[in-house]
């Protein structure tokens, strides 16, 4: 057995600890893979979740529409804002609300931001999980990846008051407008993010690391359709979806002339870890055409809505690209303040599952790399 997170179960005989470095997203809960091993070789693996269950969708339903708000950002926290954003798009439908367009761009432009930070912690995250005998990482490309990636949370903060749980998305809109200057701050830091941009994540053109990477982990198409893989998991599969381009929500629709999806074949590692490298350049011009329209757009932040909000009654099922893949949340109202049922779709449950078959046939010594590969933060796993 091996235990991945912080947060590990009594020693057992048999039972070994995967280090996957202090700062490893998942490392706030816990995953065990039960794995059978001969010739240092997986010949079995089977994933156990559920140590660190929130029962976040309960929670949901004890807390009127507004409130539910505070806990759908708290599932994956290095994309709070986007589990924010999705469910207020979910009920925004429900109650047919328009969002100011001010209000539109700047949700896309946090959004994209808030990508940015996820993309930049696994690129850094990454070569702690191979041997230094491996691959040379140079020490500059890491601290680089860890200021930008500080300097895109600072710019968070300053706007939402929040460094982990921003809370800046309401219904109908957003809390508060910009303070002055922040968009110059985005814009100094897009520059900044491009100037550094040829030494983030180096080992993805080093020969050596291509060579031992390239073929491992494999997820194949018909695996990843099959488990609902999305985001870059999927798109490295084959699965050429992204709801911002195919649903667009927020200011997408205006965005799609620059909005670029890359995809590919391979599924293994070295597809994976590109796929987010180059996501991480989209979302840089994304948010530089952001700034551009808000410079020049004036306006509400939000719509005013009545002290008790209740939701008409319905089944209602919205979705977002949040920066793990699909994230989906089932709202059902009776009609009341509360919702009578909320079910959340998100990424990371169905990308967990897919360590039982790619794993199958690796090189023990892979397993770091792979499970860093999918992206998963236990939290939208185990939410």
């Amino acid at each position: 057995m091996v235990d991945i997170g912080s947060s590990i179960l009594a020693d057992e005989p048999g039972t070994a600890h995967l280090n996957l470095n202090p700062h490893h997203p998942s490392t706030h809960g816990l995953i065990r893979l039960r794995l059978t091993v001969q010739n240092q070789h997986i010949v079995s693996a089977n994933t156990d979740i559920g140590y660190m269950h929130r029962g976040v969708e309960k929670l949901l339903e004890s807390r009127d529409f507004r409130q539910g708000l505070a806990l759908a950002n708290r599932h994956d926290w290095l994309g709070a804002f986007s589990g924010e954003l999705g469910y207020a798009l979910a009920l925004e439908s429900m109650l047919g609300l328009d969002v100011p367009p001010r209000a539109s761009w700047l949700r896309t432009l946090v959004a994209e931001l808030t990508r940015v930070i996820s993309h930049l912690y696994f690129l850094e995250y990454f070569p702690h999980g191979l041997s230094p005998a491996d691959i040379d990482t140079p020490v500059t490309s890491v601290n680089s990846s860890i200021l930008l990636r500080d300097q895109a949370q600072q710019l968070l903060e300053t706007l939402t008051g929040g460094r982990v749980h921003p809370m800046y998305v309401q219904v109908g809109g957003l809390r508060h407008d910009t303070p002055a200057g922040w968009t110059e701050q985005v814009s100094h830091f897009t520059t900044a993010a491009r100037k550094e941009a040829p030494i983030i994540a180096p080992y993805l053109l080093n020969p050596t690391f291509a060579e031992l990477m390239r073929g491992v982990g494999v997820i194949t198409h018909d695996m990843a359709v099959a488990h609902g893989a999305s985001g870059a998991v999927g798109r490295a599969s084959g699965i050429d979806v992204d709801l911002r381009r195919d649903a667009p929500y927020a200011a997408y629709e205006d965005l799609r002339p620059i909005l670029r999806v890359p995809t590919g074949e391979a599924g293994d590692v070295v597809t994976r870890l590109s796929i987010i490298r180059n996501q991480l350049d989209v979302a840089l011009d994304l948010i530089d055409r952001c700034v551009d329209q808000l410079d020049g757009l004036d306006g509400p932040i939000n719509v005013p809505l009545p002290k008790t909000l209740r939701a008409p009654e319905g089944v209602h099922y919205g979705w977002s690209e949040t920066p793990l893949g699909i994230g989906g949340y089932l709202i059902v109202s009776q009609g009341e303040r509360t919702p009578w049922r909320v079910k959340l779709r998100t990424p990371s449950f169905a990308h967990v599952d897919l360590l039982a078959h790619c794993l199958v046939g690796e090189h023990i010594k892979n397993l770091g790399p792979i499970v860093g590969s999918l992206f998963i933060i236990t939290g939208d796993a185990d939410r």
